[in-house]
């Protein structure tokens, strides 16, 4: 259990502040069935109450109101601009935000002989989210927001793991899992300070009617996301010190999404679409070099692909690809007092997949939101780590990370 009173404040007459509150149950229980049957339980629950979202205070409106309308002037609002304000903003609805998450895995390991051994894993979780929040984070009566959102995940994975001599060991597995989200509910309600009233009552936003106070836009969505997969990897030991790993998956997975805008002032839109079912091999090939029994290098190569849906206007999106090259060090120091790691990456995509917003100058709401396919992008970067244990139960943790990403041609 853990609860804060966080560090801003909202000096409006309906209050608040960013404080929040957690709570987390986790139970694990172990079966020994036999000498070599094995069932494991874990179940988690996890609880979550939230206030204000912990941000800088720029002043500057939420991006919901300046994307739709242009807004982007900061309004002082009383309490002023970061640096001189640090932890003051001014919300005329009190926020808060309600997240429950509840977990189960159950995990069966069967040594069959001494050289192989089966696992399964299935797993089941739901979460929850309710929400309402000040829709513009200002002290002026524009937009108040209120979202409904579900989602469930179910998977089940099959293993074997087993050795072939003394120097190769492999692994083998195939699995499913299906992730779904929604029904999505986000509602947006139109105050008497907003932008919005008596607009929209003709061109260039037709098929408008003219909107008054309470007026509503309904997000519904709903998403579904299927995955089936055959994986496996080969270890050869070369040597004492080298090692050789090649692996890859194999891959069918289709997406799903499918929802509406609507509104009391307009016309609906449908939104989402549906993927093209997509079946590929992702390899990977990995080297491994024990420079101490306590330090390793190791470098990666390892593809995947996100499948391309169809959007809005019934474009099929291209798969989005990308490679990834990695290398680093890993490893323990005096006694395991200290534990390191250190890796540098390079990351190339093609066709990656954006969304965008584009001004819609005839009927419908004023922003039409669509995916489309960008050339191609690419990201390097570093990561650094060090845990240091002085002594029990103390702990000395840092990490550095470098990043640069950009679109390409």
């Amino acid at each position: 259990y853990e609860s804060t009173d966080g560090y801003m404040k909202n000096i409006n007459a309906v209050g608040g502040d960013n404080g929040r509150e957690n709570s987390a149950l986790r139970l694990a229980g172990r079966w020994l069935a036999t000498e070599d049957v094995t069932v494991d339980l874990m179940l988690m629950y996890e609880k979550e109450d939230l206030n204000i979202r912990s941000g800088i205070p720029s002043g500057t409106l939420h991006p919901f109101t300046f994307f739709r309308l242009g807004i982007r002037e900061p309004i002082p609002d009383g309490v002023g601009f970061y640096p001189q304000n640090l932890d003051l903003v001014n919300h005329d609805v009190r926020s808060n935000s309600k997240n429950e998450l509840n977990l189960a895995i159950g995990t069966v390991d069967w040594r069959v002989t001494d050289s192989l051994t089966f696992t399964s894993i299935t797993a089941y979780g739901t979460r929850k989210l309710d929400r309402l929040v000040d829709g513009d984070r200002s002290s002026y009566d524009m937009f108040t927001s209120q979202a409904d959102v579900e989602w469930t995940t179910k998977s089940q994975e099959f293993h074997l793991v087993g050795e072939a001599g003394n120097s190769v060991d492999w692994f083998l597995g195939v699995g499913w899992s299906e992730d779904q989200e929604g029904p999505v509910l986000d509602i947006t309600t139109n105050g008497a300070d907003s932008p919005l009233i008596g607009q929209f009552g003709g061109p260039p936003f037709l098929g408008y009617e003219q909107i008054e106070v309470g007026d509503r836009e309904i997000v519904r969505v709903q998403e579904k996301r299927e995955v089936w997969s055959v994986f496996g990897e080969l270890t050869w030991h070369l040597n004492e010190q080298w090692w050789l790993s090649v692996g890859g998956r194999f891959t069918d997975e289709t997406e799903e999404q499918i929802g509406e805008v609507s509104s009391d002032f307009g016309p609906s839109q449908d939104i989402g679409g549906t993927s093209k079912p997509v079946s590929d091999f992702r390899p990977r090939v990995a080297v491994h070099f024990d420079v101490t029994d306590n330090v390793n290098l190791y470098g990666v190569i390892a593809t995947a692909i996100k499948p391309g849906i169809v959007a809005n206007d019934g474009t099929v999106l291209d798969d989005e690809k990308f490679t990834n090259y990695e290398a680093g060090a890993k490893g323990f120091m005096l006694d395991n007092r200290i534990r390191f790691g250190a890796s540098i990456f390079y990351t190339e995509w093609d066709d990656l997949q954006v969304v965008t917003g584009e001004f819609n100058p005839g009927a419908g709401p004023p922003i039409l939101t669509t995916r489309g396919n960008a050339a191609d992008a690419t990201a390097k970067g570093i990561e650094l780590e060090l845990d240091y244990r002085p002594v029990d139960p103390f702990l000395i943790r840092a990490a550095f990370g470098y990043l640069n990403a950009k679109f390409g041609s």
